[in-house]
């Protein structure tokens, strides 16, 4: 019964510790974006690593490392500067190496005119752990739910 708990135990914990990597990964993916840096925004996916997006009807599709950098600079010329804040996060193993996941975002982008076009942002992950033990993006599907535009106050003198 002891090394049957033990098992138990030892498992529940590599779960804990995928979870707060994989966490951790999807954390990297917004301060990547937020500080427009193209090598570590391609450096949380895999190296055939696939990102869709919806937004506003618009299908958008980019496979492997050099059209995921577009992602960012894309994002950099809708808005100079972003902050996505991470919110709830769900992943969950599915056998070996990969797993799946849901994350929640609110996405701030302030725009030359001081807007704030703020994106509630759902993102469906599938991840993979590479040879070196990192997980990755492999898969991340980008539903916007739902935007609003803010006007920001102006900026202190």
């Amino acid at each position: 019964m002891g090394s049957m708990c033990s098992v138990r135990n030892d498992n529940e914990a590599l779960e804990a510790r995928d979870a707060l990597a994989i966490r951790a990964l999807c954390e990297r993916y917004a301060l990547a974006v937020d500080a427009g840096d193209l090598a570590a925004f391609t450096s949380v996916f895999t190296p055939d690593g696939h990102l869709w997006s919806d937004y506003r009807g618009v299908d958008t599709d980019y496979n492997g490392h050099e059209e995921l950098e577009q992602v960012v600079v894309r994002a950099k010329a809708l808005a100079p500067t972003t902050m996505h804040l991470i919110g709830n996060h769900l992943a969950q193993p599915v056998g070996g190496d990969d797993a799946t996941g849901i994350t929640y975002c609110i996405a701030h982008h302030l725009r030359e005119d001081r807007t704030d076009l703020v994106m509630m942002v759902r993102y469906l992950d599938r991840y993979h752990r590479a040879a070196e033990g990192d997980w990755l993006i492999a898969d991340r599907r980008v539903e916007v739910l739902w935007t609003e535009t803010r006007q920001v106050d102006p900026p202190s003198a």
